[in-house]
């Protein structure tokens, strides 16, 4: 339990920090729309758990979304 509080807190925590220093916030929050989509991936693969079609339907949406919005930023 406390590696657990460690690693999925601590570290994570400020990996994340760590990493915001070298990009910029819009950057930064598309990247972190995507943690539902690779909590799910992740899920999938290591769990072997499976996702409804309204599960695939929402990554799918964040997705499009995230590239919408990484490719309209720029301008």
């Amino acid at each position: 339990l406390c590696y657990l509080a460690l690693f999925c807190s601590v570290i994570t925590c400020s990996l994340q920090i760590y990493g915001q220093r070298y990009t910029t916030s819009t950057q930064a929050a598309i990247i972190y729309t995507l943690e539902p989509v690779f909590a799910s991936l992740f899920s999938f693969f290591i769990l072997h758990e499976v996702l409804s079609g309204v599960q695939y339907l929402g990554a799918m949406m964040i997705l499009i979304a995230t590239f919408l919005a990484s490719t309209y930023s720029a301008e």
